[in-house]
């Protein structure tokens, strides 16, 4: 009896160890300049997964750390980190693999040609006492791979959304009350909300 006992007590205590606890994935964070970013890794094949937006993209693939390219390019990196991590060298399946500093870099440019829009809307408002509807109207450069779209304008707000045409980023922000000009994710005036298309 005290042997049956042990055994479900042993296979109650593995099912849960398996099943329940700590689960199949471990979930961590990665901060890269002003963007964090959720990743989870796969403890059982540790593949890791980083969520861009409301999609979870699939990390490259780092190279093994007694690989001697990896081994001499170590003395010559940079003090990142992470940048091993991110360095894709061999993928099974290249088209998933993402580049997430040229990705966190391209996402900080978006949100800094939205700020630039609040400005320059701000400075159209000051002479037509109205937000402009048309990105052509304001005072801003033209940026090369990138869209800037204005959703809904008039004297009591404005929302717009850009675009990167290369990484397939888009980032919403709203100047107004949210009821009437909240776009896509972006709930709190003024602060541009990114993600993947």
């Amino acid at each position: 009896m005290s042997t049956r006992n042990l055994v479900v007590f042993c296979g109650a205590v593995l099912v849960f160890a398996l099943v329940i606890w700590p689960g199949i994935t471990r979930y961590d964070q990665m901060r890269m300049g002003d963007n964090v970013f959720p990743v989870r890794v796969n403890r059982f094949t540790s593949e890791t997964q980083i969520l861009m937006g409301a999609t979870w993209v699939r990390a490259a693939a780092a190279a093994p750390l007694d690989d001697p390219v990896t081994r001499n390019s170590k003395a010559e990196s940079s003090s990142n980190p992470l940048e091993q991590f991110l360095r894709p060298t061999s993928v099974p399946d290249s088209s998933l693999a993402v580049d997430f500093e040229a990705l966190a870099a391209e996402t900080t440019v978006l949100r800094i040609r939205l700020r630039d829009a609040i400005v320059a809307q701000e400075a159209y408002f000051a002479e037509s006492h109205t937000y402009a509807n048309d990105a052509t109207r304001l005072a801003l450069k033209s940026q090369p791979g990138s869209r800037l779209t204005i959703a809904k304008a008039d004297a009591k707000g404005w929302s717009a959304t850009i675009i990167s045409t290369s990484f397939g980023i888009s980032c919403s922000m709203f100047v107004g009350n949210p009821f009437f000009f909240a776009i896509g994710p972006a709930k709190v005036e003024a602060v541009p909300v990114c993600g993947m298309r």
